[in-house]
């Protein structure tokens, strides 16, 4: 259960950085739709952070609303 909550606590730090660094809207889209699930599904910090850096690179690219 430990590692369950070290993990929420990386992608809750990934996810608020993406949302820094691409603004409100996307950040938090792809933050969601992507850090979490594999977050869970595959319960690796290394994936979790990758996700959310492609989420925080395509969040960043697209134009914003």
């Amino acid at each position: 259960m430990g590692n369950v909550l070290l993990y929420l606590f990386y992608w809750a730090v990934a996810g608020v950085i993406a949302t820094a660094v691409t603004g409100v809207k996307t950040g938090f889209f792809w933050f969601i739709m992507l850090g979490l699930p594999v977050t869970l599904i595959a319960g690796g910090l290394a994936l979790a952070l990758v996700v959310s850096v492609v989420g925080a690179f395509i969040g960043f690219v697209t134009p914003r609303r």
